[in-house]
């Protein structure tokens, strides 16, 4: 607190021990609200220093939207105008680096941390796993995860998501009269899935891509 401050509060005389029980009473009646972060909300998302995942991102931020955020701006344009590919790397990390140090509330870089600074659930699926990408009228995979669908075990793998719960309530009948757009529904739920920012292995959206969208 500045010298000139003190007058305007009424506090010129008091000692440090004065200051201090007002500081603590501020603190106690006015408790500061601490804005969440992108770094603290999506912690499991972050990308490390040693992340195999920054070349796949920059290619994403090279061919992708033109990011908000203005240090992913400058490395966009860098990659893009026949700049250098390093500088340009270097301020993509540190553009992530900074939206993960930045507050969520009212943020304009959602889509930015999302696109090109996160984990998503395919990333974190791995090579190991492989999505099912066969369109909606191939009723091998896509009607063997519909009857899945039908026992699905909440207490177990979370409570099913309104669009899952909602095509989930669709699937009567023999599954040989399901049409394309049941599966379709399927197909489009998981495909968006891919994209989602991953925030744990329990996580009710991971969970049940796992068992409705991989092969």
């Amino acid at each position: 607190m500045s010298k000139l401050s003190l007058p305007m509060l009424g506090l010129g005389g008091l000692g440090a021990a004065g200051l201090g029980g007002y500081s603590l009473l501020k603190g106690k009646n006015n408790p500061a609200q601490k804005e969440e972060t992108f770094g603290f909300r999506y912690s499991k998302a972050l990308l490390r220093k040693e992340s195999n995942l920054w070349d796949s991102k920059f290619n994403l931020l090279k061919e992708g939207t033109e990011p908000s955020h203005p240090t992913l701006k400058s490395a966009r344009t860098k990659a893009t105008s026949g700049g250098n590919d390093q500088e340009a790397k270097e301020l993509h990390k540190k553009g992530c680096q900074e939206i993960y140090d930045s507050n969520l509330k009212n943020t304009s870089y959602l889509n930015d941390f999302k696109s090109y600074c996160a984990k998503n659930l395919k990333d974190e699926m791995g090579s190991s796993k492989k999505w099912i990408s066969e369109g909606a009228s191939d009723t091998t995979k896509w009607n063997a995860k519909l009857k899945s669908l039908l026992t699905h075990d909440e207490a177990k793998n979370h409570v099913l998501d309104i669009s899952l719960a909602s095509l989930k309530k669709t699937l009567t009948g023999e599954d040989s009269t399901w049409g394309d757009e049941k599966r379709k529904s399927l197909k489009e739920w998981c495909d968006a899935s891919q994209k989602e920012i991953f925030e744990g292995k329990e996580d009710s959206r991971f969970v049940q891509a796992d068992l409705y969208c991989i092969e």
